[in-house]
């Protein structure tokens, strides 16, 4: 409890806004509402600030700004679909083995050039979780109710990487994440019911 008071009492700003705005992102998501972009790009440009000024973490920093122009592609995207509820779709299976795919090769030489040339713990499982989060995050974009559930297992590992690295305040926040992505899935199975009707 004493190092989660510590981490508390260590964060910036920054820190705090992009944890508000990044749960705010994935519960807005969850229930379908445009205004979930407006929140998680606010949440990647916090985050990024610390990756570059904060904690000289320079991949984190530029990941988030690829995260922050993603949600500026998910605010213009939602709001050309139009209407009050969104349109979910669901993946064909070759399309799940396209993003699984890309995600794995994409993490090879992430990995490899982290495991070399820098200090990063854990740089495959890093690299992949990075590389899924971005397929995930396109899902979501494009509306696909899997998106869900390729949330909670990137957050289930995410978890575990948090908790073996002692960052007990994220490992709790992707804790939370789970809980929303089980909420999120639950919510778009309605929303993909309703767009089949």
């Amino acid at each position: 409890m004493e190092q989660f008071l510590n981490e508390l009492n260590a964060l910036h700003i920054a820190d705090y806004i992009g944890l508000i705005t990044g749960i705010l992102y994935v519960v807005l998501a969850a229930r379908g509402k445009r205004l979930c972009w407006v929140f998680g790009g606010i949440s990647s440009l916090s985050i990024a600030y610390g990756g570059f000024f904060l904690y000289q973490l320079y991949s984190d920093g530029i990941l988030n700004l690829i995260y922050f122009g993603m949600a500026v592609w998910g605010i213009i995207a939602w709001n050309k679909s139009g209407g009050s509820t969104i349109q979910v779709t669901k993946l064909k299976s070759q399309s799940h083995v396209r993003y699984i795919l890309v995600s794995v090769l994409a993490a090879i030489p992430i990995s490899y050039l982290f495991g070399q040339y820098t200090d990063a713990a854990l740089p495959f499982l890093d690299a992949s979780t990075t590389c899924l989060a971005l397929s995930a995050t396109i899902m979501t974009i494009r509306k696909n109710l899997e998106s869900w559930l390729y949330w909670l297992v990137i957050d289930l590992v995410y978890v575990g990487i948090y908790f073996s690295q002692g960052a007990w305040l994220y490992s709790l926040l992707f804790v939370v994440y789970i809980i929303v992505a089980i909420q999120g899935f639950l919510n778009w199975q309605v929303f993909f019911k309703k767009s089949t009707i």
